[in-house]
């Protein structure tokens, strides 16, 4: 098992947004970006004496501080951590970065369903690779269904 279909199940398994669950996310899919290579390199917890360190603010922001031996900052960056799990829109960003030319669809019965599937570029017919999931929200069903396409893309 891949860590994308890891983390689609972990997703499917939400009952609502998860901040802790966004920020695996991003750095799954973001691996060489400055969130996931803060997090691998520096220590999680703003306020500690002496050393780089993160965390995520109760509004999901991504924080980031330097402090001296007597716990003085000397450096401090936020940035904004897309709210996958929680909005639609983050959702179909990342569906338009990861998976150009793939359509999605969200429909509601008994529960949640979203498909993400490939057209062929002439015939435009469905192709093989359609990814299907269930869930509690459009947000999180939409989500998981794009991390098995983005898993299956070639």
């Amino acid at each position: 098992m891949t860590d994308l279909i890891a983390l689609a199940e972990r997703v499917e398994a939400l009952s609502g947004p998860c901040r802790e669950t966004d920020l695996a996310l991003h750095c799954a899919l973001f691996p060489d970006g400055d969130i996931a290579k803060t997090v691998k390199r520096d220590w999680r917890g703003t306020g500690q004496p002496g050393v780089r360190s993160w965390d995520l603010t109760s509004h999901g922001v991504f924080c980031t501080e330097t402090r001296d031996e007597r716990g003085d900052v000397w450096a401090s960056g936020s940035q904004p951590l897309p709210h996958l799990t929680g909005s639609l829109d983050a959702v179909t960003a990342l569906i338009a970065e990861k998976l150009p030319e793939w359509r999605w669809e969200v429909r509601r019965s008994e529960a949640v369903v979203a498909r993400v599937w490939r057209l062929r570029r002439r015939d435009e017919s469905y192709d093989r690779a359609d990814c299907e999931s269930y869930a509690a929200t459009p947000a999180i069903a939409l989500l998981a269904a794009a991390l098995r396409a983005i898993d299956n893309a070639p």
